[in-house]
C-alpha cells in the first residue's frame, strides 16, 4: 500500500492544482485586458489629435473671412420716450392723542 500513495502523491506534484491554474487563467486575461487597453488609448489619441487639428483649421478660415468682409452701417434708433417717474405718496402723520382723564 505504502507504493501506492507515493505513485499518486508524485502524479499529484506534477500536475498543476486548480488554484495555480485559476491563477494563469486570471492573470493572461488580465494580460489580455491591458493589451487591449494600451490599443484603444493609443487609437483614440490619435483621433483626438486629428479632430484637434481639423477644428483649429476651420476656426483659422473663419477669422481670415469675417475680418475682411465691410462692416453695415447701422441705422440710427430713434430716440426714446423719457421713462415717467412714479409718484410717491406723502403719509400723513397723525398723532395720536390721549384721551383727557377727569378728576373727581
Amino acid at each position: 500500500m505504502a507504493n501506492k500513495s507515493t505513485a499518486t502523491s508524485r502524479a499529484k506534484t506534477n500536475e498543476k492544482g486548480i488554484f495555480r491554474q485559476a491563477g494563469e487563467i486570471i492573470g493572461s486575461i488580465g494580460f489580455h485586458i491591458v493589451n487591449g487597453k494600451d490599443k484603444v488609448v493609443g487609437v483614440v489619441s490619435d483621433e483626438y489629435n486629428i479632430v484637434k487639428r481639423a477644428i483649429k483649421k476651420k476656426l483659422a478660415k473663419k477669422k481670415t473671412t469675417s475680418g475682411s468682409k465691410t462692416k453695415k452701417v447701422s441705422k440710427k434708433a430713434s430716440p426714446k420716450k423719457a421713462a415717467k417717474k412714479s409718484v410717491q405718496k406723502v403719509k400723513k402723520i397723525t398723532k395720536k392723542v390721549s384721551p383727557v382723564k377727569k378728576k373727581g
